[in-house]
């Protein structure tokens, strides 16, 4: 079980204050329910602390270390692109839900590597890909943020720093 003061990841909200565990009647039956907030808004999230289910989609910020070694692995991953629209798009949404930070790193990743491919040849990224890079990057270095204790604006600055650190 969670506590009050926590901060944990939640599916596509990112990162979350649990702010309070209380009873709430939101279906004509009483449960206790995981007050969540996300980081960077006002709105409030419940998740039902008897449904595995959702609980399943909060969990603890990953450590630093952790942090670091994903980062540093990314130069020894091949490159991945999906060619087919629809397929990459179901591909992408379903990172997005589970919110894994190493798969969230590769999706940026590949995405980055992607449009640097296209802008060689004069084109441009597709506008679903660069909303899915702009969700991708708010949950990833929302995390990233809130574990390495920087500022959002340091992110990019501090993966560069581990991509140097890895060659």
């Amino acid at each position: 079980m969670y506590e009050i003061g926590s901060q944990v990841m939640y599916a596509s909200n990112g990162v979350c204050n649990i702010t309070d565990i209380r009873e709430e009647d939101f279906s004509g039956e009483k449960r206790l329910y995981y007050v969540l907030k996300p980081v960077g808004s006002a709105s409030h999230v419940f998740v039902p602390t008897d449904s595995e289910q959702l609980v399943s989609r909060m969990r603890p910020l990953l450590p630093p270390e952790e942090i670091r070694s994903l980062i540093r692995s990314l130069p020894g991953t091949k490159p991945v692109w999906i060619a087919d629209n629809h397929a990459r798009s179901n591909h992408f949404q379903k990172i997005l839900s589970d919110s894994r930070t190493g798969d969230l790193l590769q999706l940026t990743r590949n995405i980055y590597l992607h449009k640097q491919e296209l802008a060689n040849r004069g084109k441009k990224n597709l506008m679903a890909d660069e909303n899915v890079l702009k969700k991708a990057e708010r949950i990833l270095f929302g995390e990233i943020a809130a574990a390495m204790c920087i500022a959002p604006d340091e992110v990019l600055p501090f993966i560069e720093n581990q991509l140097a650190l890895a060659k």
